[in-house]
């Protein structure tokens, strides 16, 4: 594999790790708030009010800034019922195109998430709730993750000449199902 396509595969691979456990991390805090938002209105003591604005916004956040990670691990989903049928060959031509899919499929997704969350700023909108958040920045958000997804998925179809895509995921998945066991 020429360095600089191995230096790629290193940034984007890094990129997904820490939106990844960024991800993580905003859905255990997300779970800690609302907690303790019940429990504050539960027991009468300071309560938001906007708890399923905030859990919309965070949860739209980290399922999409996820997405490159689970692609990295190859958790991502994809029909495995007829692939053992196939030779090897075969098969490595099956994992290139869902990887052509997913690349050009998540661009797409990007583009409008960027289109939208543009088309919002420059209109000023802002949610129909008491916080008003203005719509751009949870938009922009998603944008982002549609794009770190995309950005992960050029990077890999750029090294899958040059490497199994079954042997790039088994490298990382081992490091995914450690985490899991936590």
């Amino acid at each position: 594999m020429p360095p600089w396509i191995a230096r790629a595969v290193g940034i984007a691979d890094g990129c997904a790790y820490a939106v990844g456990y960024l991800s993580g991390a905003l859905l255990v805090l997300l779970g800690l708030f609302i907690t303790v938002d019940v429990l504050g209105r539960y027991l009468g003591g300071v309560y938001s009010g906007a708890t399923d604005e905030i859990s919309v916004f965070v949860m739209a956040l980290a399922a999409t800034w996820a997405l490159s990670y689970t692609s990295m691990i190859g958790k991502h989903i994809r029909i495995d019922l007829t692939l053992h049928w196939l030779s090897p060959r075969l098969r490595r031509i099956a994992d290139y195109g869902g990887v052509a899919l997913l690349c050009a499929f998540a661009a797409i997704l990007a583009f409008n998430c960027w289109s939208l969350a543009y088309d919002s700023f420059a209109g000023g909108i802002v949610s129909m709730s008491k916080l008003q958040i203005p719509l751009a920045y949870p938009q922009a958000a998603m944008a982002t993750g549609f794009t770190l997804l995309a950005l992960h998925a050029a990077v890999t179809l750029l090294a899958s000449p040059y490497e199994d895509l079954d042997a790039m995921h088994d490298a990382h998945r081992d490091e995914a199902d450690q985490l899991q066991e936590i």
